[in-house]
């Protein structure tokens, strides 16, 4: 099961309607059931989770979790903090994967049961290179058919970080003339900087009415459907076509979309650097 405080949103109750999805009927019925009582305790619920899930294994990736902590690194929302606690004081059939940009603070007596891995390095350099060979489903993009060592190359230069390996590709995808080599080669993209220079660089690329769109989902900062988008720009830009714009936007890495939501979202990286270049004057 995988959720994000980002993209699907992440709370007890959006992980009790997603496992209830993700097992079906009848569990989903009696889950469905259980979070309406009132007169259930969030506790209960989440032993009634754990319950529902004891047999087998199950794995539980809540990404971007740093959106649900406050000052002290806590868990903010009360629900969601008893299902961790729960799930690190005493064995249960889930293993919670969650990634953070800050340590998350949990109850000293469940730290025997977390392993905590800093993530310094991006992929290493076999594994970026074949996720830019994915990114290239249809050879469209020259990944699939470029020299070994263009492409280690740019396994280096982008130190093998997933949302840079995802933005070239997206640069290769608005350029149809251009090469791996050649945008390799290109040393105000591959600078110090490279993850800033490479968002810019593909920043650029895009089309007015794109940039519009993405400037909106910035400004928004969470999941929205189109409709939302739509919404903030029709006063300045009423035959801007919000729609295409998004579909383009995602065949190019810059959007992802989430169909079971129907909702658009930025990178926490893409919506920073996209929110700064809005005009303080519109």
């Amino acid at each position: 099961l995988y959720l994000s405080a980002r993209s699907t949103g992440l709370n007890l109750a959006r992980i009790y309607t997603d496992v209830g999805r993700m097992l079906g009927d009848p569990a989903a019925g009696r889950l469905a059931a259980r979070w309406a009582d009132r007169d259930i305790s969030l506790m209960a619920k989440v032993e009634y989770l754990l319950e529902i899930l004891e047999s087998g294994t199950y794995i539980v990736l809540l990404d971007n979790f740093e959106d649900m902590l406050d000052t002290d690194n806590v868990i903010q929302e009360e629900g969601l903090r008893l299902f961790i606690e729960r799930c690190t004081l005493s064995p249960s059939a889930i293993q919670l994967v969650v990634t953070s940009r800050e340590q998350v603070t949990v109850d000293p007596a469940g730290l025997s049961r977390v392993r905590h891995l800093p993530l310094l390095e991006g992929l290493p350099e076999d594994e970026a290179v074949a996720l830019l060979r994915d990114l290239d489903q249809d050879g469209r993009l020259g990944l699939r058919t470029a020299p070994e060592v263009d492409l280690y190359r740019a396994a280096r230069f982008t130190q093998g970080i997933p949302r840079a390996l995802e933005i070239l590709a997206g640069i290769l995808d608005r350029d149809p003339t251009l090469t791996l080599a050649e945008l390799l080669a290109d040393e105000a993209v591959f600078s110090a900087h490279v993850m800033e220079s490479l968002i810019a660089a593909g920043y650029k690329r895009l089309e007015e009415d794109e940039r519009r769109v993405i400037e909106a989902l910035a400004v928004f900062n969470r999941p929205v459907d189109a409709t939302a988008v739509a919404f903030v720009l029709y006063p300045w830009f009423p035959a801007l076509d919000v729609r295409a714009s998004l579909r383009r936007l995602m065949s190019s890495y810059f959007v992802t979309f989430n169909r079971a939501m129907a909702e658009y979202s930025l990178h926490p990286l893409d919506q920073e650097y996209v929110y700064k270049q809005i005009p303080r004057d519109k």
